[in-house]
C-alpha cells in the first residue's frame, strides 16, 4: 500500500542511503557507523583510502550527504581506520 511505502522512504537513513551518497566503489571500502548530533562517523577499510578521503574529498562527500533533504542536519564528517 502508499502508506507503507511512505513509512519505508521515512525509515532510510544514512546507513542505508549511504550507498547512493558515494557510490558503489566507495561504499564497499566504507560504512556508516554513527551518526549523533550532526556528526557522521565513517570507518574506512584502508589506510590509503582513509587519508584521501580525510585530505581530499570530505568536502565534496559531506556535500554529497547535505544534498539530501534528510541529512541537511550532518555538518561533519570522521573518517577511522576500521576493519570492513
Amino acid at each position: 500500500s502508499k502508506n507503507r511505502v511512505k513509512e519505508r522512504l521515512k525509515g532510510d537513513s544514512i546507513f542505508v542511503r549511504w550507498k547512493e551518497v558515494v557510490g558503489e566503489e566507495l561504499a564497499a571500502a566504507t560504512r556508516v557507523v554513527r551518526c549523533a548530533a550532526g556528526v557522521l562517523t565513517v570507518e574506512v577499510s584502508s589506510a590509503p583510502l582513509l587519508n584521501e578521503l580525510a585530505t581530499y574529498r570530505k568536502n565534496e562527500i559531506l556535500r554529497s550527504v547535505q544534498s539530501l533533504e534528510e541529512f541537511r542536519g550532518i555538518r561533519e564528517i570522521r573518517f577511522k581506520a576500521g576493519s570492513s
